[in-house]
């Protein structure tokens, strides 16, 4: 995008978003703690129009419905949880390609996760371990190690359902999955994140 000039070479998936986004000036606005905007209702409203307007596969949709999605999961609407899900399930439906931007695998990962936490506020603990379950068995290496605070929390999170189901042994491979990918993400490396 010629509005983010290259400086020595491309720049690492972790922060092109002159190619990951349609529309890149959307991050900053909609995303970005501390940037985006501060007045919630203005800020839900700006990724409904994202996610009307938007192409279906497209980073600029995944980052509007987790926009609109923890708004949803923060206020406890349980009569929009599904509809939310409905969304993510679309989103996470739409083929993955060689060409697919590293931001739309992002958001995938974190729309898995932000399933399955509204499927536990909804009290749907069999939805919130498949959904967690997908978390965790997203590739994560094509975005960033960063993005592995999903993958992580999810397999902790679905342990703690299969613990309090009383199923140890499921929980206890749920939680050594969790410290296995942890591990791959400290042993990644990290100079190809900076660029």
């Amino acid at each position: 995008h010629p509005a983010f000039p290259k400086a020595n070479g491309p720049w690492p998936a972790l922060v092109d978003f002159g190619t990951a986004y349609d529309n890149p000036w959307l991050y900053r606005a909609m995303v970005q703690m501390g940037e985006r905007l501060g007045h919630d209702l203005k800020l839900a409203r700006l990724a409904e129009c994202v996610i009307e307007d938007s192409a279906p596969g497209s980073a600029d949709r995944g980052a509007a419905i987790a926009v609109l999605g923890y708004r949803i999961l923060e206020l406890r609407l349980t009569n929009l949880a599904d509809t939310i899900v409905g969304l993510i399930a679309a989103y996470l439906d739409e083929p993955v390609t060689e060409e697919t931007p590293a931001h739309v695998c992002r958001w995938r990962i974190s729309l898995a996760f932000l399933a399955g936490k509204l499927h536990e506020l909804t009290g749907d603990r069999d939805g919130a371990k498949a959904w967690y379950r997908t978390t965790a068995q997203t590739e994560w290496v094509g975005f960033s190690p960063l993005l592995t605070t999903k993958s992580i929390a999810a397999c902790f999170f679905e342990a703690r359902l299969w613990l309090a189901e009383g199923d140890a042994e499921t929980a206890k491979a749920r939680f050594r999955e969790g410290l296995d990918i942890a591990l791959k993400a400290v042993a990644f490396p990290h100079a190809e994140q900076l660029g």
